[in-house]
C-alpha cells in the first residue's frame, strides 16, 4: 500500500510486516496506523511467507518443522524483489513481525542485516532452542508440531540452531564489530 501518486524510484521508507506460523494467514486489512505511515510517504507490504497459509495449507507445511527456514528465505525474497523493484533500498526497509512474527524478525535481521534500517519485534519468540529444550514450560510440548522436539530428536535441534535469534545472535555481533571468534 501506497499513496497514489508515490514514485517508484527507491526513496520511500517501507515497512515489511510477516508472521509465517501455524497456518495463521496475514491478511490485509484497515488500520489507521498504517494510513498514518502510508500518509508520510512509507511503502506498507505484507510478506506471505511459508509457514501461514495464505497460499492454501501446503505453504503452512512447507514452513515448520526441517522447512522452516523457508519462512525466513521468502521474507528476504520478498524484501529483495521490492528493493529490485524500485519500492524502497536496503537502507530504508524495515522488518516487523510479532510472536513468532518476531522470530522471522530475529532470523531475517541475523542472516541478512544488510537489508534493513530496522526491525520491529513486538513480544517476539526469538529463544527457541531452549525454550524447545524445557520440557517443564507448559506451552513447550504443544508447540513441538510447530517447531521440532529437540530433546528427543537431533535433526531438529540442528535445524533449530541454524536459525533460533538468540544462538544466532553472538555471530552477527562478531561480524559486524568484527571480533575474532
Amino acid at each position: 500500500m501506497m499513496k497514489r501518486n508515490l514514485k517508484r524510484d527507491r526513496s520511500a521508507p517501507l515497512l515489511l510486516t510477516g508472521y509465517g506460523a501455524y497456518g495463521y494467514p496475514v491478511e490485509a486489512g484497515f488500520s489507521s496506523n498504517r494510513l498514518s505511515l502510508v500518509d508520510r510517504g512509507f511503502v506498507y507490504a505484507i510478506a506471505h511467507v511459508r509457514g501461514g497459509s495464505e497460499k492454501g495449507w501446503h505453504w503452512y507445511r512447507e514452513g515448520k518443522l526441517a522447512k522452516k527456514t523457508n519462512t525466513f528465505s521468502d521474507f528476504i525474497a520478498v524484501s529483495e524483489y521490492l528493493i529490485k523493484h524500485g519500492w524502497s533500498t536496503g537502507g530504508k526497509v524495515v522488518a516487523h513481525g510479532g510472536s513468532a512474527g518476531g522470530t522471522l524478525i530475529g532470523a531475517v535481521g541475523n542472516m541478512r542485516p544488510d537489508l534493513y534500517a530496522g526491525m520491529i519485534a513486538e513480544v517476539p519468540f526469538v529463544d527457541v532452542l531452549n525454550t524447545m529444550l524445557d520440557e517443564t514450560l507448559p506451552l513447550t510440548p504443544p508447540e513441538w508440531p510447530e517447531w521440532g522436539d529437540p530433546i528427543r530428536d537431533s535433526a531438529a535441534f540442528r535445524t533449530i540452531l541454524t536459525y533460533s535469534p538468540y544462538e544466532n545472535a553472538r555471530r552477527i555481533i562478531r561480524r559486524s564489530l568484527r571480533w575474532p571468534d
